[in-house]
C-alpha cells in the first residue's frame, strides 16, 4: 500500500473475498463434542426474582449444563470484579461496583443476565431456556421528580436530537442567546 492522501479511498484487502462469499467466520468453525452457550435474559428492568425453577431445563434432552446466580455463588464464581485496581488522584482506592456474572435474587435492566444454558447444539439451549420458570415481582418504576413529568404539552414540545433520541424535560428557563447574555 503506498502513501495515502486525505479523502482518497482505502483499498482493503478483504472486500474481494468476502463479496464472493469465501470468507470464514467463528460460527463456520466445527470442533468435535463442542457445546453451545444461551443466556437468558431478563424482560424486566427493575424486578425481584421470587422463583426460579430449572429443573424441567435440565432434564431437556442435550442439556449439558444449566447455572443460574445461585449455583455461581455456590462454586464462588457470582461476581466479576477488575484485575486492576483502580485509584483517586489523592491515591486512595476508588469505588469498584461489583457486577454479577448471573442475577442472584433482583434484575436490575432488561437484559440482566438470568440462566446460562449449555447444550449440545444452540437450538435444545434455547428450547431448554424456554422451560425454565421464573416469576418475577415487579418494583416501582419512580423517576426523581427533578425530572418532571410527561404531560401532553410536553410530549407535544418534545425534540428529537441527531442521534434520534428525544428531550421530553422541559427546560427550567428559557435558552438565552450569547447577545442577550451580558
Amino acid at each position: 500500500m503506498g502513501v495515502q492522501s486525505i479523502g482518497m479511498p482505502v483499498r482493503r484487502e478483504e472486500d474481494f473475498r468476502l463479496l464472493r462469499g469465501k470468507g470464514r467466520y467463528v460460527d463456520d468453525v466445527r470442533e468435535p463434542n463442542e457445546a453451545h452457550g444461551y443466556v437468558l435474559r431478563s424482560p424486566h428492568a427493575h424486578a425481584r426474582i421470587t422463583a426460579l425453577d430449572v429443573g424441567r431445563a435440565r432434564a431437556a434432552p442435550g442439556v449439558l449444563c444449566v447455572l443460574t446466580g445461585a449455583d455461581l455463588d455456590r462454586r464462588g464464581l457470582g461476581t466479576l470484579m477488575p484485575a486492576v485496581r483502580r485509584r483517586r488522584r489523592n491515591g486512595t482506592p476508588a469505588f469498584v461496583c461489583p457486577q454479577p456474572v448471573l442475577a442472584g435474587d433482583r434484575v436490575r435492566y432488561v437484559g440482566d443476565p438470568v440462566a446460562f444454558i449449555v447444550a449440545e447444539s444452540v437450538n435444545q439451549a434455547k428450547d431448554a431456556a424456554e422451560l425454565i420458570d421464573i416469576d418475577y415481582k415487579l418494583h416501582s418504576r419512580r423517576m426523581p421528580r427533578r425530572y418532571g413529568t410527561i404531560t401532553p404539552e410536553t410530549r407535544r414540545s418534545s425534540t428529537k436530537s441527531a442521534s434520534g433520541a428525544r428531550s421530553i424535560a422541559p427546560s427550567p428557563r428559557p435558552i438565552m442567546s450569547s447577545a442577550t447574555r451580558r
